[in-house]
């Protein structure tokens, strides 16, 4: 089974302004801490306010808006019309579906985030930054910034944290999941 990103927004500044806080829908499956451009609006049906995602590419790599939706993990019916929600308590089983409604919301330069290391592609190893990047949906690890202000997104390396996910196996037992803690410079 595949590993989903997990998004703690530490200090977000989309908390108190609500122009920084969309719902979209995507053509694809999309993990909390992902970041894509909403530069159009849904054409389906009473869609009016839902925003259409797209993977950033050259030339709209700032003012991306980043995935943080419930995790309250879905699971369906063999036959795939019926959905239970939430008897899967692990935040790593949880992703939006493609064609369902995400919760969306604008980092702003001073943002602190915790995301696990499933947001990111590749290792974090020694680089201290986290770039947006042409043609993905995730965070790419870097040793510097890409870019300046009003042209890329960049998150900064602050810390290593861990998730403590509860495992159903053994009462009392966590599995610890890695996360990093980074601080929105651009976007």
């Amino acid at each position: 089974m595949a590993v989903h990103g997990i998004l703690v927004p530490n200090k977000i500044t989309a908390t108190n302004v609500d122009a920084y806080n969309r719902t979209a829908v995507s053509g694809s499956d999309i993990d909390n801490g992902m970041v894509f451009n909403l530069f159009s609006v849904s054409s389906g049906s009473g869609e009016g306010e839902v925003f259409m995602t797209e993977m950033p590419l050259t030339g709209s790599l700032a003012g991306i808006w980043m995935a943080y939706s419930p995790e309250v993990v879905s699971i369906f019916s063999p036959d795939g019309l019926t959905e239970y929600k939430g008897i899967n308590a692990d935040p790593r089983n949880f992703y939006v579906k493609a064609g369902q409604m995400i919760d969306a919301f604008l980092p702003r330069p001073g943002d602190i985030l915790t995301m696990s290391a499933d947001c990111f592609t590749a290792a974090r190893s020694t680089n201290t930054f986290a770039n947006v990047t042409t043609g993905s949906y995730q965070l790419v690890w870097a040793s510097g910034g890409v870019g300046t202000q009003n042209v890329n997104g960049v998150f900064k390396y602050l810390a290593t944290d861990y998730f403590s996910i509860g495992s159903g196996s053994v009462i009392g037992s966590t599995q610890r999941q890695t996360a990093y803690r980074v601080v929105c410079i651009y976007n």
